[in-house]
């Protein structure tokens, strides 16, 4: 409570001065306004350079706690993610500052996701930057490297949250920084895919370009690895069948089979009606009669495809995919 009152005779009569709390938004404003034009203890001194009585610095992580404190905000790991999601970047500093476990610790309300995780995944940055400088020494890379419970670090969650250009540049950041960060860019996910192999499957033509230059796996060679190129190809979209044509020009296996049925992106294409990609494929020169593991063709597979009660539109699809194959030289199997 703040009190104002006058003398009277040897005493002071005082009231309470009445106050009002200003909305978060216009706290938000005033911290970050404080931070920036507060004047720094050197500012304070006299003419000799000494620091006056009563104006020696506090360590600033009490300093942090005393601004954070003062709009009503908890030093807790709820408190925490709730600034690191929605707040300024001041304010994910004063938390830093006012308590440093904050920096490696998983939540495990967000699945047991890091700061940087939670970050990246929101296209935050400005926030990822500053996590990075303030990262503990890891020549393994185990901070940059964690996983959550679903396996997602912090890059396959940059591509994952499709922030537009903010996740672009979280990528680019984490991707460029590769060797000083000791960055896995062929970390796999508990469904054994990567970062490329989920931008593939996205249609994010930009991050997987982006991916590729950097050194990640784009062909990959041991029979448990899944293909970006049949993760491109499964899907419809306009960007995907540019996507296919960059992937294979760099030099990706045309006929890769999945590990788990043995599918190529030709069938992925065929059997989910992707009529542009599938004729991107042809045109590229792969093996139409390539089978998978259970012996059927991306021919055998659609037609049985047309036996089975479909809309007009899907049906149309598969009916110009089989043409398609069969002027290729396709067989049924």
């Amino acid at each position: 409570m703040i009190f104002e009152g006058k003398v009277v005779g040897m005493f002071v009569e005082r009231k309470p001065q009445q106050f009002t709390y200003a909305r978060p938004a216009a706290i938000v404003r005033t911290f970050i306004s404080g931070v920036r034009d507060r004047p720094s203890y050197a500012a304070q001194t006299d003419p000799f350079g000494e620091i006056p009585q009563g104006h020696r610095k506090r360590p600033p992580e009490l300093t942090a706690r005393d601004q954070l404190a003062s709009l009503g905000l908890t030093l807790s790991d709820d408190g925490f993610v709730d600034v690191l999601e929605n707040l300024e970047l001041p304010l994910v500093t004063a938390y830093l500052t006012a308590k440093n476990d904050f920096l490696s610790k998983k939540f495990p309300q967000r699945k047991d996701k890091t700061a940087l995780m939670i970050s990246a995944q929101k296209g935050r940055a400005d926030v990822v930057g500053e996590l990075l400088k303030r990262r503990p020494k890891d020549p393994d890379g185990v901070y940059v490297n964690a996983q959550d419970l679903d396996g997602e670090t912090a890059l396959t969650l940059a591509v994952i949250g499709e922030n537009g250009e903010k996740s672009i540049e979280v990528v680019k950041m984490l991707a460029e920084a590769r060797v000083d960060l000791n960055l896995d860019l062929d970390a796999r996910d508990n469904d054994g895919k990567t970062a490329i192999v989920w931008a593939a499957s996205k249609g994010l033509k930009t991050v997987v370009l982006l991916l590729m230059d950097n050194g990640a796996d784009f062909k990959p060679e041991k029979a448990n690895r899944l293909s970006p190129l049949i993760a491109a190809a499964a899907v419809a979209g306009s960007r995907q069948p540019d996507i296919v044509q960059e992937l294979i020009h760099r030099g990706a296996h045309k006929d890769f089979k999945n590990f788990t049925d043995g599918n190529t992106a030709l069938i992925e294409a065929a059997v989910n009606a992707n009529i542009e990609n599938v004729e991107t494929l042809v045109r590229l020169g792969v093996d139409v009669n390539q089978p998978n593991r259970s012996g059927s063709t991306a021919l055998g597979l659609v037609r049985r495809k047309l036996k089975e009660p479909l809309r007009p539109i899907t049906e149309a699809s598969f009916r110009f995919i089989e043409g398609k194959l069969t002027s290729a030289g396709a067989k049924e199997k």
